[in-house]
């Protein structure tokens, strides 16, 4: 996982990276995918995820909102936090390796089931459906986990309200949730998302994407990207919100931020060095663009990803 972050990073986006990222920009415009996982929700209370192998998750689908309490609750801490996404690298690593369905308990005793994307015989990104358990948990299965929480910080008892309510899935519903999934991965393979690819690869709103992702930390305008896209400014504006859901300013911050994120979690940088270097020039307004975005302020997460306290 460690080699396909610095790949991320030091590479460039060309080639097949390129159109990986095209790919997973097409995939999250399906409209099928906010109604999956709102019917899934619905029906199981497990919530349904998509991110890339850099475990950016999708913008458009807002997983974390329909997390069960108790991984709510882990994740609210910044230990808690960087145990989950360091559990998820590990199984993220297993399934590039694999490339087929990974069903797997997490650090936590919960059941993911990570389903990947094909295209052109490499992982575009992953179907995650999870935070489930197959049978009734015990106090002795709580007592196993009472450790990691506490060093999390966690309050046990509350905790252990929310462990006992997580959702049980049976293992004949656990399969029938993978065949749904990998139902769903079909409609992906067909000739919608090359409509959609070729919308986002081809023309004018690729360029201008590739421009955001490859200038970000550069002082760009909607005009700058707009004349690299050959739209003039006010058209890429209604292209880009029509198309992909996003404004040009949200697609700039959204690759900004991630950029940030990389570098607090890999650099030793400061969270100030890391808003410049990402092309922010006040601070306060990356520390608001970053906790809208992340869920966190950049502080917190640099702490999350050191390990340390508040």
């Amino acid at each position: 996982m460690k080699k396909l972050c610095n790949e991320f990073a030091s590479g460039t986006s060309a080639g097949p990276e390129r159109e990986n990222r095209a790919s997973f920009l097409a995939i999250e415009q399906l409209a099928v995918l906010k109604k999956f996982q709102s019917d899934l929700f619905r029906l199981t209370g497990l919530p349904f995820d998509f991110l890339d192998l850099y475990l950016h998750h999708s913008s458009r689908l807002h997983a974390r909102r329909f997390f069960t309490p108790f991984c709510r609750m882990v994740n609210a801490t910044s230990r808690g936090c960087r145990a989950c996404e360091n559990d998820e690298k590990t199984a993220v690593t297993d399934l590039v390796k694999k490339k087929r369905v990974l069903l797997r308990r997490c650090h936590l005793g919960l059941i993911d089931v990570y389903v990947p994307i094909m295209t052109g015989g490499k992982i575009a990104g992953l179907f995650c459906v999870g935070q489930f358990f197959t049978r009734r948990q015990k106090e002795n299965d709580f007592r196993r986990v009472t450790r990691k929480l506490s060093a999390c910080g966690i309050n046990l008892e509350k905790a252990r309200r929310a462990y006992f309510s997580a959702p049980v899935i049976d293992k004949r519903r656990a399969e029938a949730v993978i065949d749904l999934t990998e139902m769903v991965v079909g409609l992906v393979d067909n000739g919608r998302l090359q409509a959609l690819k070729s919308v986002l690869a081809h023309d004018s709103i690729r360029k201008a994407l590739d421009r955001i992702e490859t200038d970000y930390a550069e002082p760009l305008t909607l005009a700058t990207v707009a004349r690299a896209s050959g739209l003039s400014a006010s058209r890429l504006a209604h292209v880009l919100k029509a198309k992909t859901g996003m404004s040009f300013t949200e697609h700039l911050n959204m690759a900004r931020v991630n950029w940030a994120k990389y570098y607090l979690a890999n650099s030793r940088m400061r969270v100030s060095e890391a808003a410049f270097k990402v092309g922010f020039g006040n601070l306060s307004h990356f520390n608001h663009v970053f906790l809208r975005l992340a869920g966190l302020s950049p502080t917190r997460y640099l702490r999350q990803q050191s390990g340390t306290s508040k």
